[in-house]
């Protein structure tokens, strides 16, 4: 059996785990993954893949009427997305391939823009509203994800492209719950309630190797 969430971007998304202060490493993790809060249980099972050194994601393709400019940033932001989450020092380890190519994880420009229902896009379920950015996962009877979808609205801010690219790839490996805490506004790539961070870096990088340990 295959199972599915759908994850919005920051300005839609009800992902979001509020808590005060600083966590630690294990309390984060726990956060992101099943969205528990430091003194309280799980949301949900944690889903994670099975392959982390071997996971392969493809850009594309680009819809026609698409503004080209902003589909060459996205793809330059895929490329900085991907060498930051394989140099934070887990397991992990992206490929990008060809969309025309066999990959777990895609993310892909639409025509939709943020606020509409989304209806018709390969690999995404009719009926969810977009935002900025939206991922949907599916994983197996073993909590093993097996494909991840992420779609990028044609009015994506410029400056947000590369925060949101990074943050809707990382939360397609597993890490599925934002963080509503000021502590970690312009910090981590997980805060609900900013769109700044451009790198895996501190407790975001310590979190993955939890994870994902090498």
């Amino acid at each position: 059996m295959l199972l599915s969430l759908l994850l919005a971007a920051p300005a839609l998304a009800s992902d979001g785990i509020a808590t005060n202060g600083l966590l630690t490493d294990t309390e984060f993790l726990r956060l992101l993954i099943c969205g528990a809060t430091p003194d309280g249980p799980c949301q949900r099972d944690a889903v994670k893949w099975g392959n982390p050194r071997a996971l392969t994601l493809a850009y594309g393709p680009v819809p026609a009427g698409y503004d080209p400019a902003t589909a060459a940033r996205i793809s330059a932001a895929v490329d900085a997305a991907i060498a930051s989450i394989n140099a934070a020092g887990s397991a992990i380890h992206i490929t990008r391939v060809d969309h025309t190519h066999a990959r777990h994880i895609t993310l892909r420009p639409t025509l939709f823009s943020e606020n509409d229902t989304v209806s018709g896009e390969p690999g995404m379920p009719d009926g969810e509203q977009i935002g900025a950015g939206y991922v949907h996962v599916s994983w197996d009877d073993n909590q093993r994800l097996t494909e991840a979808t992420i779609l990028i609205a044609q009015d994506i801010n410029d400056w947000d492209i590369n925060s949101i690219v990074l943050e809707e790839i990382t939360q397609s490996l597993g890490f599925l719950y934002d963080i509503e805490n000021p502590a970690y506004e312009n910090v981590s790539i997980f805060a609900q309630d900013s769109n700044s961070v451009l790198s895996i870096t501190g407790q975001d990088a310590a979190a993955m190797r939890l994870y994902y340990p090498n």
